[in-house]
């Protein structure tokens, strides 16, 4: 399970790994609150880390999938997908770990 908290808003699931290790490709199956309120998403993400010397701990971890909307307030659907949201969208994500 993981939770994580941003500048702009909040997420939470469940990642489901491949294999035993701590490194290998994953499933994470996740909810996300953008702009604390602003849009929430659920989705379903594929992704894994590259460790980037052996037996370091510190990495690139990187995902890709889709999400669903949840919900969305008036005010950012207006601003950022001009009144008409998708139902769905391509997410994405990269960053280190440790």
């Amino acid at each position: 399970m993981h939770f994580g908290a941003g500048i702009f808003g909040l997420t939470g699931g469940v990642k489901i790994h491949t294999n035993p290790s701590r490194d290998s490709n994953f499933f994470n199956l996740s909810v996300n609150d953008g702009g604390f309120g602003g849009i929430e998403t659920a989705g379903v993400e594929f992704g894994g880390r590259w460790v980037f010397k052996d037996g370091a701990r510190f990495g690139l971890h990187y995902q890709i999938g889709i999400a669903g909307v949840i919900s969305i307030a008036p005010e950012m659907e207006d601003q950022v997908y001009d009144g008409n949201a998708p139902d769905a969208s391509l997410v994405m994500g990269i960053g280190f770990s440790w």
